[in-house]
This record gives C-alpha cells, sequence and structure tokens, in this order.
C-alpha cells in the first residue's frame, strides 16, 4: 500500500511538473490590426508669406496721373491642392467704392497678373468683374505653391474728376479644379 500511495504521489508530482514545462513553451499569439488610409480631394485657398500687405496705390500729385501704378505682391496667396488646379478672381462689388461718399470709381482702372512664385512669368492680365474671371491656369497637384501677384491701376479722366477720397473694392480668389 505505501508502493501505491508513492506511486500515485510520483504521478502527481509528475503532471504537476510536467503541466508547469507545458505552458512555458506555449506558442506565440499574434493578432493583426490593419490601419486605413481614407484619401479625398482637397483644395486650400491660404494668405501666403506676403499675403497680409495690402496692395495700397496713392495719387499724391499731378504726375502720378499721367502714367500707370503697379504693386507687386509675393506670396500674397499660397494653394494647396490634390489634384490639378485653376484660379479666379472677382470683385464683390461692380465698382470701386469711396469710404467716405457714394462716390465709385469703376473696376476697368484695375488690372491683375498672376504667377507662381518660383518662377514662370505673370498671365495674361485679368479687368476683375463681379463675375469669376479665370487669372491662373495650369496649376499641379501640390501640396504648396506660392502666388505672386501684380496689380495695376491705370490712371483715367474718371480718376481725375472724382472726389479725392480714399476707395476700396473686396476681391475674392478661387482655386478650383481643372
Amino acid at each position: 500500500m505505501k508502493n501505491q500511495v508513492l506511486t500515485a504521489a510520483v504521478v502527481v508530482a509528475g503532471l504537476a511538473f510536467g503541466s508547469n514545462k507545458a505552458m512555458a513553451q506555449a506558442l506565440p499569439q499574434s493578432q493583426q490590426v490593419i490601419v486605413n488610409v481614407d484619401l479625398k480631394d482637397a483644395m486650400g485657398l491660404f494668405p501666403g508669406d506676403g499675403g497680409t500687405d495690402l496692395p495700397t496705390f496713392e495719387f499724391n500729385n499731378a504726375d502720378d496721373y499721367t502714367h500707370p501704378h503697379q504693386k507687386n505682391k509675393n506670396k500674397q496667396l499660397h494653394v494647396v491642392s490634390t489634384e490639378n488646379y485653376k484660379i479666379t478672381v472677382r470683385a464683390e462689388t461692380p465698382a470701386f467704392n469711396s469710404t467716405e461718399s457714394a462716390a465709385t470709381l469703376p473696376l476697368n482702372i484695375l488690372t491683375i497678373a498672376a504667377k507662381q512664385s518660383n518662377g514662370g512669368s505673370y498671365q495674361t492680365d485679368v479687368t476683375p468683374t463681379t463675375v469669376d474671371q479665370l487669372i491662373y491656369t495650369g496649376g499641379k497637384a501640390t501640396v504648396g505653391d506660392d502666388f505672386d501677384f501684380n496689380y495695376t491701376i491705370t490712371p483715367n479722366q474718371t480718376m481725375v474728376e472724382a472726389p479725392k477720397e480714399l476707395y476700396n473694392v473686396t476681391l475674392t480668389y478661387t482655386v478650383a479644379a481643372e
């Protein structure tokens, strides 16, 4: 009987030690995780490094009324686009409006041209109207293109006769798929 109890004790001890050894040699477990990247078309038009400096034209003397005035605004706008794009411009009002009276100046005294800041030449001059005018075409998908703008005011008889006040117009630039 002692033999049977001793044998049973050895078997139980063997099972206990054997099961611990089996746990220590468990196979590695793996779990896979899927990471999604969902890309959507996106376009953005932002003020560039030079975008906060507004083009202001001053006509202070007789000579100022005899020739065109130009203001170049480097890096005025910054474009981000996942597809080819174009830029349009439109005036929010049909004329320059006085900030002091009901006087107006015609939009046709102003022309604007645009180019990429990293080179190239200005594209065709555009006279803004209240309808979108194409000012830049041929933009390629990009993580960032800067644009320079050339503003030109050509004096005319209306400016000579108009009240001598500050006039302004709001221009809206839009980037769209080409």
